[in-house]
């Protein structure tokens, strides 16, 4: 089997793209020289006066496992650890980001809780977080910066928020990978996992690992982690990105992300929906009587402003509202349905065309049971209708 390779991983991808095409000014801002100038002497001193610097004299073991974190993630950048003053707060680690020098601070009494193979895994996390800022031009780590930007905003919305939110646990998966790499193997990844977040002194991974699969095996639950995920989805997701799992990326983004909502949206579901939605009201306004004065300015208050678009795949918009899954369908029927009622004076037609229209989606019990309630049609009315859909 070959070896992983450690990359951003799509939802990175996918945000990168989307920020430099939304969020192009800020961008540009935060891209430039005078930004990353303005954080390099601010950062030194802060860990300074703040960090005891360890020297690799006095600590070859913690530099060694360091030096094999480097060479596993291909880095070239000097790399200086620190001691942070106790403070009570347990056992961690933090990157403190340079460009072209990586600076790792050490939380708690880490480095004689570990063991070798434990602390290389931990450094390798932390020195992951470095490549990932690092690599292609520091455009992730300009993502990470802007999202965090948009989250503090005195007027911010819901989706800005859950975007920054699933950004850092996605850097922590990806970081968790970096740990893999570093001593080529998942247990001591596991083991330095548990280990931070419980205090133990001894940990079976093993053990823990299937603990962790047990877990799937009665639900799919997904993160309520605010920056990190919970251990034990840490521990499945690194295994399954190990062991190269079948559809590994698929099921590691339904435990971070979970199913989509209409109330969690983040701004890449937010500009999914809008596209679909501007997909079906494509479709629906295709047949020219049905673009209606009522019907125009019902489409305008979805944006829509003009009615020319490409051929539509209709197969590959259906694939796409099965994705979505089944908390979106009332949100298809009821704006369906709108354009089903807006316009009175075109007899059936319109109410007959939206039904064709939703059959073809898979929503026809779901279309059904709404046209029963809001339109009070019973269901031969509904069945005559259907049978003359090809409006």
């Amino acid at each position: 089997m070959t070896p992983p390779v450690l990359t951003a991983t799509p939802y990175h991808q996918q945000m990168v793209d989307y920020l430099q095409q939304e969020e192009a000014k800020l961008w540009a801002w935060l891209n430039s020289e005078t930004s990353f100038q303005s954080r390099l002497q601010s950062t030194r001193l802060s860990l300074l006066k703040s960090m005891v610097r360890l020297d690799r004299e006095t600590h070859e073991r913690v530099y060694a496992a360091a030096d094999q974190g480097v060479a596993a993630l291909a880095l070239d950048a000097p790399v200086t650890l620190y001691q942070s003053p106790l403070t009570g707060e347990g056992l961690n680690a933090a990157l403190w980001y340079i460009p072209g020098e990586a600076h790792v601070t050490f939380q708690g009494p880490v480095m004689e809780a570990l063991t070798d193979d434990e602390l290389t895994a931990l450094l390798g996390h932390e020195l992951a977080h470095y490549k990932l800022w690092q690599d292609n031009a520091h455009e992730y780590l300009i993502a990470d910066r802007i999202l965090h930007e948009l989250s503090v905003q005195p007027d911010v919305g819901p989706h800005h928020l859950r975007s920054n939110r699933i950004y850092q646990l996605y850097t922590e998966t990806y970081a968790d990978r970096g740990a893999y790499l570093a001593v080529n193997s998942v247990l001591p990844v596991i083991a330095m996992l548990v280990k931070v977040s419980t205090g133990l002194t001894k940990v079976n991974a093993e053990a823990y690992l299937a603990q962790a699969n047990e877990i799937f095996q009665v639900e799919n639950p997904s993160t309520q982690g605010i920056s990190h995920p919970e251990t034990y989805i840490r521990a499945r997701a690194i295994w399954m990105w190990a062991d190269q799992v079948a559809d590994s990326e698929l099921n590691i983004a339904a435990m971070i992300k979970g199913e989509a909502r209409l109330e969690r949206l983040d701004v890449l579901d937010q500009a999914d929906i809008k596209t679909i939605t501007f997909d079906l009201l494509y479709w629906l306004l295709s047949k020219p009587w049905m673009q209606t004065e009522a019907t125009l300015a019902h489409a305008r208050f979805f944006g829509v402003t003009e009615m020319h678009s490409p051929e539509l795949d209709l197969g590959g918009l259906k694939q796409r509202f099965q994705a979505l899954g089944h908390h979106f369908t009332d949100y298809w029927c009821y704006l369906i349905l709108d354009f089903a009622s807006i316009e009175t004076s075109s007899e059936d037609a319109p109410l007959i065309w939206c039904v064709h229209v939703a059959d073809e989606l898979g929503l026809e019990d779901a279309f059904g049971a709404c046209l029963r309630k809001e339109l009070k049609l019973t269901k031969k009315r509904i069945k005559q209708l259907r049978s003359t859909t090809q409006a």
